[in-house]
Parts: C-alpha cells; sequence; structure tokens
C-alpha cells in the first residue's frame, strides 16, 4: 500500500511531498522540519544529483555496502557517483536507500520528491530510536554529524 500511494504522490513538488512523507512515513507532526531540510537543501525544486558533493560518493558506496545498507546481491544502477547526495532533500542516497521500504531500489529513486522526503521522515524515525535524539534542535545535530552529537 505504502509503495501504491508513493507512485501516486510522486508529481508533488517538494514542499507538499515533505509532508506527504512524513505522513506515509507514520510522523505527520515532522512535516514541517522535512520541508525546512528541502527549502535548505534545494529551495523546494526537484533536483537530481548534488554535483557539489558527488566527491564523497565513491567511499559513500563502498561503505554502505560494508554496512549492510546496500545488500551486494542488488544490482548496480550506475557509477558510485550515483549513488551521491540526491534530491530535494540532500539525502547521501548509498545511506539512505536502507530507509526504503523495497529493497535494491535504484538511487535515482530519491529524485522523486515524496520518496526523498519520506527516507528523511523514516531517517529522523530512527534517529529518535536509535541516538534519544527526539527534537528538532536534536536531530538537526545528529543529522548534520554523528560524531558532534556524541561530542556534544
Amino acid at each position: 500500500m505504502t509503495v501504491l500511494i508513493l507512485l501516486l504522490l510522486s508529481h508533488l513538488g517538494a514542499r507538499e511531498a515533505s509532508y506527504a512523507g512524513a505522513r506515509i512515513a507514520g510522523s505527520p507532526t515532522l512535516g514541517k522540519e522535512i520541508s525546512a531540510i528541502a527549502w535548505r537543501e534545494s529551495r523546494h525544486t526537484r533536483v537530481g544529483i548534488h554535483k557539489g558533493d558527488s566527491w564523497a560518493s565513491g567511499t559513500a558506496y563502498k561503505r554502505a555496502l560494508a554496512k549492510g545498507y546496500i545488500s551486494p546481491l542488488c544490482p548496480v544502477w550506475g557509477p558510485p557517483k550515483e549513488y551521491g547526495v540526491r534530491g530535494a532533500h540532500g539525502l547521501m542516497s548509498a545511506y539512505h536507500l536502507r530507509y526504503l521500504p523495497i529493497p535494491c531500489l535504484p538511487p535515482q529513486v530519491f529524485d522523486i520528491p515524496v520518496v526523498s522526503a519520506y527516507a528523511a521522515a523514516k531517517k529522523a524515525q530512527d534517529i529518535c530510536k536509535r541516538y534519544g535524539a527526539c527534537t528538532k534542535q536534536e536531530r538537526h545535530l545528529i543529522w548534520r554529524s554523528v560524531k558532534a552529537w556524541r561530542n556534544r
């Protein structure tokens, strides 16, 4: 059902998709926060790969494979640069594919705003559960750097 809804909502712009993605992820109260991330990352526009962040893509892909975020059984959907920072919410796709309900999706799926919003909301939920960082301010710090969170 979630996948069908995501497909039907794929035409939404980044602002509306932020609210829809948070609701689909089960956390409608995160909509405003997820929308703010999209504003910061893309000014609420649809974007593909973030070229300025592509330098880290190869390393991120290798680390995601090593950590099990991407299964070695999944097809490789292009060169490692495709697994870099993508979409309206600026997610490193290699690390965020694990938040999607279907395994082995291509990294380009994050170019669809409602998909990146859903993954961002799932990440926020995971941060709260794993680190106890459940406020917007706490999530903002840990979102940027787990090391900074631990050293606070």
